[in-house]
């Protein structure tokens, strides 16, 4: 006796997502990527922000209510993240290049940069440490200030990186 093999064809229908639902699946799935990945969280967080779809779709009281519950990241952090985006939408900046760099310097660059000197800085970034960049910014910060600062009489840092292998 021969069995036969019936196969049906059920196609389930899946539940269409709002651009809001998509949103924030996105912001989710961004979260987990941070450090590799922030500028995608930078511009969910940015858009979430801007469109207020935290309130008007999640039911979230302010924007710090939803980053504490939903994304679960420091406030500060997704504030500075929200900036960074917006800062390099506004400038037309290379979104990849600044990935690269980290969201540290990143966080750097916004105190900084204009229109006529973000090419400068991109380049600083890109070729110091973190708390390299963060001296030249505050001493830039001064000059721009005139006020006089200690900043000037930091020490220089010089950055040595040893490879050691098994011998």
């Amino acid at each position: 006796m021969k069995t036969k093999v019936v196969s049906r064809n059920s196609q389930m229908a899946m539940p269409t997502l709002t651009p809001q639902e998509i949103l924030r699946e996105e912001a989710l799935r961004a979260r987990d990527m941070v450090d590799t990945g922030y500028m995608l969280l930078a511009k969910c967080l940015y858009d979430i922000y801007h469109q207020d779809v935290f309130n008007t779709h999640w039911n979230y009281t302010s924007f710090e209510h939803y980053i504490d519950n939903e994304i679960q990241i420091a406030y500060r952090k997704a504030m500075y993240l929200v900036e960074i985006y917006g800062k390099a939408k506004l400038l037309n900046m290379d979104m990849a290049r600044l990935e690269r760099m980290g969201w540290s310097k990143a966080r750097e660059l916004i105190r900084i940069v204009d229109e006529e000197n973000a090419e400068e800085w991109m380049s600083r970034a890109e070729n110091c440490t973190v708390k390299e960049l963060n001296m030249q910014v505050k001493r830039e910060k001064d000059k721009s200030s005139d006020k006089s600062s200690i900043v000037e009489e930091a020490p220089i840092i010089t950055t040595i990186t040893f490879k050691l292998g098994m011998a």
